[in-house]
C-alpha cells in the first residue's frame, strides 16, 4: 500500500507481464496522460469560466485579457493551443491592442501590425510573472471555445 500523500500522486493504474518491452509500457500509459491531461484542463477552464462569470478575479475574451495585462493584474493566462490572432504591438512601450489605430494611447508610439499577437501576449504575461497554461482544442474545450479563447485570472 502507498502513504497517503503517494497516493494522491497516483494517475492511473494499469498491467504488464514483468518481461515486458519499454514500448509496450510507453502504450499502455499514454491513454493514462492523455486523459489526466485532459481533465486537469477541463478543470482549469471550468474554473476560469465560473470565476469569470461571477466576476471573481478572471476576465473572459480578448479586449478583457489585453486591459488586463496592460494593467500587470494576471497571475494565470489561459488560452487555446493554435489559437491565432492578429493586432498592433507599440514600438515603444509594448502596448498590444487587436484595433486599427495608428498611434499608442500610453505613449503616442507607433503601432506596428503583428501577426502573432497570441504569442506576444503570453510572452507579456510572462514577463509579469504570470503562469500560462495553454489547453487543447477537444472535449468540452471546443463546446465552450463560443465563450472564450483567451482568458486570465487575474491577482487579487
Amino acid at each position: 500500500m502507498l502513504s497517503h500523500s503517494m497516493a494522491e500522486k497516483v494517475i492511473g493504474t494499469f498491467q504488464a507481464d514483468m518481461t515486458a518491452k519499454s514500448k509496450d509500457i510507453m502504450d499502455k500509459t499514454e491513454p493514462i496522460l492523455m486523459a489526466f491531461e485532459e481533465k486537469k484542463e477541463e478543470e482549469a477552464v471550468e474554473e476560469l469560466l465560473t470565476k469569470a462569470l461571477k466576476n471573481e478575479n478572471a476576465v473572459i475574451g480578448i479586449e478583457n485579457v489585453l486591459n488586463a495585462l496592460q494593467e500587470g493584474s494576471v497571475m494565470k493566462l489561459v488560452m487555446l493551443k493554435d489559437f491565432k490572432l492578429s493586432g498592433k504591438s507599440c514600438d515603444q512601450c509594448g502596448y498590444l491592442n487587436t484595433h486599427d489605430i495608428a498611434a499608442c494611447p500610453y505613449c503616442k508610439g507607433k503601432m506596428k501590425k503583428v501577426n502573432y499577437i497570441v504569442d506576444l501576449i503570453a510572452q507579456k504575461a510572462v514577463e509579469q510573472g504570470a503562469l500560462v497554461e495553454v489547453v487543447a482544442k477537444n472535449g468540452e474545450t471546443q463546446r465552450r471555445r463560443q465563450y472564450w479563447s483567451l482568458s486570465e485570472i487575474l491577482r487579487a
